[in-house]
């Protein structure tokens, strides 16, 4: 079985905060393998941009800490790299998209010049080798006459075409592994489908792993492989995409797919003819103080007395894709699967 290229095992990250410690992820464990898509889905909140910037080494430390856990990225830790060794591998080995282009891109630079800036960090190329490049990578991304938007500002781009900068910036040192951070949360829905549609053929093309993260669960089912949900900071479901959104085993996982506008899945709730989503009651829990139970307990509709006292283990059920669940429903059903992860390298 080969080797993933990317290997979480028990991640866990805390911030420092006025009303004390919070706890943003908490013992996260998850496998990316070559060529692969693997989605982080949940509610805002549940940790997912938490872990990707852990796995970056870019959390501001204060407030933030990494508690525990191993990044293995080719059998390396990069949590246990120097920060010169890190900035060597930022973009070069792994690179991230980030959410939000009007942030990610410095606003008195031409988008031109930022690409050329990431190819020469890690490149040895001359400033014309790199323009040349950069105005290549651009037109790749969907840049229509990309020497004239060369010199062009991100101001003076649309939020669909900021979105494809970050992603020419993010591709353009060949990295082996892309995380995608929320890339089309700020999109209207056409230019979502296209941004999405892009990085898929882009990922083909380059052979790239891609490591996606979403609450657009549509969208995480045309285009992932494997899909973890989390949920206050837990994993509490991963699986094969197709599986897992056909037949969800954790009922958060039940109620997000009843969450999602039902024009775009099969769920649909008809009230006085119209359609309703299936909204999720209540709100996460307060992680400066976790409960004692399942944290998803308050909000469940299938929940019982021993659900607020007893955290369930992550339990691998008896599935062909290696599936695995976090619920006391499932107590009985397999074997405690604390390090599934490892079953799934490879796939």
């Amino acid at each position: 079985m080969a080797e993933p290229l990317l290997s979480v095992r028990e991640l866990s990250v805390s911030f420092e905060t006025e009303q004390g410690r919070l706890v943003a992820v908490d013992g996260v464990s998850f496998d990316v393998a070559q060529g692969s898509t693997v989605a982080l889905v949940g509610e805002s909140g549940c940790g997912k941009s938490a872990t990707a910037h852990a796995i970056m080494r870019l959390l501001p430390t204060p407030p933030a800490r990494i508690d525990g856990g191993r990044v293995l990225f080719r059998g390396r830790d990069l949590l246990a790299l120097s920060e010169r060794e890190m900035r060597r591998c930022r973009g070069a080995q792994i690179s991230i998209i980030f959410q939000d282009p009007n942030t990610a891109l410095n606003p008195v630079y031409a988008v031109g010049a930022q690409l050329v800036e990431a190819l020469r960090i890690h490149r040895p190329l001359t400033r014309r080798a790199a323009r040349r490049e950069a105005e290549e990578l651009l037109g790749r991304v969907g840049f229509a006459g990309a020497a004239e938007r060369f010199g062009s500002f991100p101001h003076e781009l649309s939020g669909g075409m900021r979105q494809r900068v970050l992603i020419a910036i993010a591709l353009c040192c060949a990295p082996a592994l892309v995380i995608a951070d929320e890339p089309t949360t700020a999109l209207d829905m056409l230019t979502a489908a296209q941004v999405g549609a892009l990085l898929a053929e882009l990922k083909r093309e380059r052979s790239l792993s891609l490591l996606l993260i979403s609450h657009d669960l549509a969208m995480v089912g045309q285009h992932a492989d494997r899909i973890v949900v989390l949920y206050a900071g837990q994993v509490v479901e991963q699986g094969a995409s197709a599986d897992l959104l056909a037949d969800p085993a954790h009922p958060y996982t039940r109620a997000l797919l009843g969450a999602v506008p039902p024009d775009r899945v099969r769920q649909k709730r008809r009230v006085r003819g119209g359609l309703r989503l299936a909204a999720i009651g209540g709100a996460l829990p307060d992680m400066h103080c976790p409960p004692p139970g399942c944290r998803f307990a308050p909000r469940c509709a299938q929940a019982f007395d021993r659900c607020g006292e007893q955290a369930p283990e992550l339990y691998q059920l008896p599935r062909p894709d290696h599936a695995a669940v976090r619920c006391l429903l499932y107590e009985g059903s397999g074997q405690i699967a604390a390090a599934v992860a490892g079953a799934e390298g490879g796939r």
